[in-house]
C-alpha cells in the first residue's frame, strides 16, 4: 500500500536516483566506487530525498579529489 508521503514525495524520488545514477556512471570513469550509495528516506518536513553517499575508500577519495579538483581548475579557464 502506498502511503501519502510515497505519493507525493514520488517524482523528487525519481530525480534523486537518476541523479545517484549519473553521479555513479561519472565516478566509475574515473574508477571510484561509493559502495555504500544510496538514497535516503524522504524528508517527512520537506519531502526531499537525500542522496546517502555513505563511505569511501582512502585511494577512492584521492582520486575523486584529483578528479574534482581537475574540473575546477578547468572551469576556471
Amino acid at each position: 500500500m502506498t502511503t501519502r508521503l510515497q505519493r507525493i514525495t514520488a517524482a523528487q524520488r525519481e530525480i534523486a536516483g537518476d541523479a545517484l545514477a549519473q553521479l555513479t556512471t561519472a565516478l566509475s570513469a574515473i574508477d571510484v566506487v561509493l559502495p555504500s550509495a544510496g538514497l535516503d528516506s524522504p524528508s517527512q518536513f520537506t519531502g526531499q530525498t537525500l542522496i546517502q553517499l555513505g563511505s569511501i575508500r582512502s585511494d577512492d577519495a584521492l582520486k575523486l579529489a584529483e578528479a574534482v579538483l581537475a574540473g575546477a581548475e578547468a572551469n576556471r579557464h
